[in-house]
């Protein structure tokens, strides 16, 4: 009787067994069939892709664009949650072209310092085009506003906080966070115009972060898919399997919010709801530098603001940029809207002459070659010229923090 026990036992074992190895066969082909579709939609449908804005001649005879490229294109999937201001690029990221700190602060150049404590703080925000998206490091506008000052004779340190897609609300609020941790600033540089006016168009409402009703919509909806799928677990997180599921899923999620939403980023908005939205965005950059003067008071530092050019405030485009503004999928309208916005923004800062306010859209109107290698961002040569003038406007702020710092003349 036993020996008929143990022998049927041993039989469910080993039949158990069998379906078991089975089962894992079958996951491991199910596991390389995902690696191979992930990694072929990468190669041919985006991730792996060449970037349109190596063909620019800014690029041409630069060996290093290539490269840079790949590192932007495995940094830009990598967005994540932070408390406060929404979002921010992946920290701790390093590459030959592209670093990022644990605070997901860009790399910025600065001149070896002897005495930290009489080295001139500049905190400098913004959004992708202050983290200078398409330049090196040490070719941003920080770091060329950083080598312009020390050339000048100056000890500073700039912090580039520029972060991809930020409203002017974002970096005030981003400011609010460091002055919290103790870190005060000498000097701070807002430079913006474009998230501002993005996100405005994007929402038909002045003042949101981008994507708002969307962020809105999907709140909690991807941790209900995390959760489902536990990707906390090291080995469950790295399964292309996994990956695929939940790429395909948010797919679905995302077709479903735009059509809750009824988004259509192309929908028209008429002469008065332009003037008026316009009127609504000039209205939230003014007051925002009000509220950024009142922390000046407190915390002893001083600011400086900057509206920003775009490809659309540039006088004479080069043959490359109208390939870029002909070539977009923009509304029709959107150029319109942000003729509107700049002109409401340049009136203001004449009419009312505006302290430690700048225009520097029309920097580039005598600039025949090309710069922008897209409607928004523009070249390294492109920094450098943004932060000469930038330089030129703060340069006696500079001066007089330094002087304070080192007790007497510089």
């Amino acid at each position: 009787m036993l020996k008929n026990i143990i022998t049927k036992l041993w039989k469910a074992i080993d039949y158990v067994s069998k379906v078991l190895v089975i089962v894992v066969i079958m996951l491991l082909i199910l596991e390389v069939l995902s690696f191979g579709a992930y990694t072929a939609y990468r190669v041919f449908k985006g991730e792996g892709a060449v970037d349109s804005r190596l063909t620019s001649e800014v690029y041409q005879n630069q060996t290093w664009a290539e490269q840079y490229f790949k590192e932007l294109h495995e940094l830009a999937p990598q967005m994540q949650y932070y408390p406060y201001v929404g979002f921010r690029n992946k920290p701790n990221f390093h590459g030959k072209y592209i670093n990022l700190n644990e605070e997901s602060v860009r790399k910025t150049w600065n001149p070896p310092l002897s005495n930290d404590e009489k080295a001139i703080k500049v905190f400098f925000f913004g959004g992708s085009t202050v983290w200078s998206y398409g330049a090196r490091d040490e070719y941003t506008v920080p770091s060329y506003l950083s080598k312009v000052l020390y050339e000048e004779g100056y000890s500073v340190y700039v912090t580039n906080f520029g972060e991809w897609a930020y409203t002017n609300t974002q970096e005030l609020i981003r400011l609010q966070l460091e002055l919290r941790k103790g870190n005060i600033p000498d000097i701070v540089i807002f430079y913006d115009g474009i998230n501002d006016g993005i996100s405005s168009y994007q929402s038909k409402i002045a003042g949101f972060p981008h994507n708002v009703e969307k962020r809105k919509l999907e709140y909690n909806s991807l941790d209900r898919l995390n959760n489902v799928f536990n990707i906390r677990r090291p080995l469950v997180k790295k399964s292309y399997t996994i990956k695929g599921i939940r790429f395909f899923l948010h797919k679905i999620l995302n077709l479903n919010l735009d059509k809750r939403l009824n988004i259509d980023e192309k929908q028209f908005l008429s002469k008065d709801e332009q003037l008026k939205l316009a009127k609504n965005t000039t209205d939230m950059y003014f007051n925002n530098t009000k509220l950024i003067r009142s922390l000046e008071d407190e915390y002893g530092f001083k600011s400086y603001f900057f509206w920003q050019p775009t490809i659309f405030s540039k006088q004479n485009l080069s043959s490359t940029e109208k390939g870029i503004i002909e070539n977009s999928e923009d509304p029709e309208d959107w150029e319109e809207f942000f003729d509107r916005t700049y002109s409401l923004v340049h009136s203001r800062i004449n009419h009312f002459n505006s302290s430690n306010i700048y225009y520097i859209a029309d920097i580039f109107d005598n600039e025949m070659a090309t710069v922008f290698i897209d409607r928004w961002h523009i070249s390294e040569e492109g920094n450098k010229k943004v932060a000469d003038e930038i330089a030129k406007e703060i340069i006696e702020g500079v001066k007089k923090r330094s002087k304070e710092k080192l007790g007497g003349d510089k």
